[in-house]
């Protein structure tokens, strides 16, 4: 039931003649936005949450960063502890991505499990420096 996009007919015409079918096109995406589920069977007004406000419940879940850090000591382990920027909602397991050290350490660890951020360990035994992404998931 396909005819000519944007001219008239007296058919009953359900799509322009070359219109791609979402449902019948393999790996297709369909985009939707602007829905807002109910409970019952009264609508309430749309709920808009502002960019930041979204990014704050996100955050909740999951965040990422990196971090630069040097320090001079005589050795042994060395750590730091590092605020997320927003209280997760359960303790946060932790990754590691693209580390590279300087100086004299090796072994980076990042220990999650906490609400308010994580802590960050190294072995060393002198002067050193550490750079790496991290990432902290708190999913359900």
């Amino acid at each position: 039931y396909s005819g000519t996009a944007g001219a008239w007919a007296s058919a009953d015409y359900r799509s322009a003649t070359g219109a791609t079918s979402v449902v019948g096109t393999n790996g297709a995406t369909f985009y939707i936005t602007g829905i807002q589920l109910e409970v019952g069977s009264a609508a309430t007004s749309f709920d808009y949450r502002d960019y930041g406000r979204e990014l704050v419940m996100c955050e909740r879940y999951y965040e990422k960063g990196s971090f630069t850090i040097r320090t001079y000591s005589g050795g042994g382990t060395c750590g730091q502890f590092f605020p997320f920027s927003v209280t997760k909602r359960t303790g946060a397991s932790m990754t590691a991505s693209n580390t590279s050290y300087a100086y004299n350490c090796s072994g980076l660890v990042l220990s999650g499990g906490y609400l308010s951020g994580f802590e960050m360990y190294l072995t060393t035994t002198a002067s050193w420096a550490c750079l790496s992404d991290w990432a902290a998931s708190a999913e359900l």
